[in-house]
């Protein structure tokens, strides 16, 4: 039986978030931007997307990382995924959650970079 971690590991963050892209055009293809995208996934980049996250908006993904921390996900909150390969599934709505999971479940490890990650990213956030 698989766990909950590694289910988590299976998932890769979407690094390319359609919201800001133009999908109405006739030959854009999602699934192909996706995958291409996230070829070379890596810990790395997974760590500079969540610290990306962080950027976008402080306040709501700290308070999101408690609300999942103490009460976990409301069952309305569906994570959507397009299949990468055999083993691995890009997110496709539903980043935010998945890295507030992925720090929960490898808080050491997150813990040490993320801060690091955020601050190189956006050196003018106020602390």
């Amino acid at each position: 039986m698989i766990g909950n971690k590694e289910l988590l590991n299976k998932l890769e963050l979407g690094l390319e978030n359609p919201r800001f892209e133009i999908i109405n055009e006739f030959n854009f293809d999602y699934i192909k931007r996706s995958k291409s995208a996230n070829f070379r996934y890596n810990l790395d980049q997974e760590m500079s997307e969540i610290a990306n996250l962080l950027c976008e908006n402080k306040e709501s993904f700290i308070e999101l990382f408690n609300s999942i921390n103490i009460k976990w996900l409301p069952n309305s909150d569906f994570i959507e995924v397009v299949q990468k390969d055999e083993d691995k599934f890009i997110v496709i709505e539903g980043n935010r959650r998945v890295a507030v999971l992925k720090i929960i479940a490898n808080y050491d490890e997150y813990n040490q970079n993320i801060d690091k990650l955020f601050w190189k990213a956006n050196p003018e956030f106020p602390s």
